[in-house]
């Protein structure tokens, strides 16, 4: 069993990776920020600061949205990382007929220096009801 690094997404399948696309509905399904928790482990003696990068991929494996935080996770803690992509204009969405899917690719680094990744399968869908359809 490989050993995860000192500082890490917590391991499958206790991963907290939540993504949601918050605003998709209040556009009508023509452009939606995606929000992205991911909890990071420190499991090191000491206090580490942790830059956590995620970037949105299409099907075709084009980054069409990225977002950068950096925080202090302090030693022996979990720390949910909370971030918003800027909004994605006309993201396919995901259908039956089409089954559209994206990825959000996220990697933990400390420094220059990579040292976890972790990346989370999503659709970006949107529909109404309405009394006359």
């Amino acid at each position: 069993m490989p050993v995860a690094p000192k500082i890490h997404v917590l391991p499958r399948p206790a991963a907290h990776h939540q993504l949601t696309t918050p605003t998709l509905a209040a556009n009508n399904g023509a452009s939606s920020t995606v929000n992205i928790q991911t909890e990071i482990r420190n499991d090191a003696a000491t206090n580490r600061t942790c830059i956590l990068r995620t970037d949105i991929l299409n099907t075709n494996d084009v980054i069409v949205a990225s977002v950068t935080s950096t925080q202090l996770v302090a030693a022996g803690s979990t720390l949910t990382f909370d971030q918003t992509t800027p909004a994605i204009v006309n993201p396919w969405l995901w259908h039956p007929n089409t089954p559209t899917l994206y990825r959000a690719v996220t990697t933990v680094s400390e420094g220059a220096t990579e040292v976890d990744s972790f990346g989370t399968t999503f659709g970006f869908r949107w529909f109404s009801w309405t009394t006359t359809n």
